[in-house]
């Protein structure tokens, strides 16, 4: 037997315990092997929602340089791009009839207004018209005023005729029928800065008027730098109408002949949806009876909304937009299901083409179904 001495026998325990404390250490994390970091992988991008379908026919006008020259006409559908002229006039209004069926536009030719079939045919060609044109609610006729010399009337049979004779070669202009075609409202312009709105009623007027058979129903004061053009006339449903000119928005009420203020901005171009429910304006849906903002409109890439056109379930928006940044113009689909911008259009322009027009001057939208 081999006999060991005290502080031999001490320092083999106190390595024995050692080995021991080392195993249970080892042993509680003996079986973890090291993590090492691995490189993050890329995560998927999610997945591109398509847009929603759309139909219909959006016919864009635009006029492509600041030589005054004329203005090419397109009409957009979702299979198909086509012009079908470039003798459109380069200022004013395009129009679908409310009933889909017929377009009506101003050609460059001594501003004579053509009324056109859905694939854009020439069905009739009229005497000169002015910027502002509008369908009756029928869909039968265009109304619009002509320089120095009166309202004019325009049916899709091809007749037409002058229904109100201008007063003192003063300017009659603008007219728009109210929603339940009892009534045109139409601007007289007395030189400088005043003109008048005056309404009459529609079978009176197409029957031949004269001032007599009218009603001044308010007065206002315009830029004098900018024509009456600037004057928008939309009729709501319940007979009042939402006035927009300048750097002033307003409502008429024609019975009672009062005209009240409800904001200042700048309103260059506004138009109220077949519903009547919203107003949309350059930069902004707004609830049509109180003024409130719905919706805040920004199309993509700093883009100048200058015209728009309510698709006639009033649920979309086709905008068209000019470019400061490079000399184009696109057309958008907009829809309140949907907050972002469908691009169903692009064009490049010339560099000498004017950016800087206001509303439906350079640029002019219309939808139907």
């Amino acid at each position: 037997m081999i006999k060991l001495g005290k502080k031999r026998i001490l320092t083999l325990l106190v390595k024995i315990l050692f080995i021991v404390c080392f195993s249970f250490v080892a042993g509680c994390g003996g079986n973890h092997s090291q993590v090492i970091p691995q490189p993050q992988q890329p995560q998927p991008e999610p997945p591109q929602i398509p847009f929603e379908p759309w139909d219909g026919i959006i016919a864009f006008r635009f006029e492509e340089g600041d030589d005054y020259s004329s203005s090419q006409l397109w009409l957009i559908t979702p299979d198909d791009k086509k012009m079908i002229t470039d003798g459109a006039y380069r200022y004013g209004s395009i129009r679908w009839s409310p009933d889909g069926k017929y377009l009506a536009f101003r050609e460059s030719s001594k501003r004579r207004l053509v009324i056109a079939s859905r694939d854009g045919q020439i069905l009739h060609t009229f005497g000169e018209a002015d910027e502002q044109i509008s369908w009756s609610v029928d869909s039968s006729y265009v109304l619009s005023g002509v320089y120095f010399d009166g309202i004019y009337y325009y049916a899709i049979d091809g007749s037409s005729k002058r229904v109100l004779p201008s007063a003192y070669r003063t300017y009659d202009h603008n007219p728009v029928q109210s929603r339940d075609g009892k009534w045109v409202y139409f601007l007289h312009h007395e030189w400088e800065v005043q003109c008048t709105i005056y309404r009459i009623e529609t079978e009176k007027l197409l029957k031949g008027a004269t001032y007599s058979d009218c009603e001044v129903i308010a007065k206002i004061t315009t830029d004098s730098s900018i024509r009456d053009e600037r004057v928008q006339l939309e009729p709501r449903e319940d007979g009042k109408i939402i006035i927009a000119y300048d750097d002033y928005l307003g409502l008429l009420d024609p019975e009672a002949k009062k005209l009240e203020k409800i904001s200042s901005g700048w309103y260059s171009y506004i138009r109220l949806s077949p519903d009547g429910k919203y107003l949309a304006t350059e930069n902004t849906i707004m609830d049509a009876y109180t003024f409130q903002k719905v919706v805040k409109l920004e199309v993509p890439d700093y883009g100048s909304i200058k015209s728009f056109a309510w698709y006639p379930d009033s649920k979309a928006l086709a905008i068209a937009a000019r470019y400061y940044s490079s000399p184009k113009v696109r057309v958008y689909i907009w829809r309140f299901s949907d907050p972002r911008y469908q691009l169903v259009f692009e064009k490049t322009l010339p560099k000498s083409s004017s950016r800087y027009a206001y509303g439906e001057q350079s640029v002019s939208i219309s939808w139907t179904r």
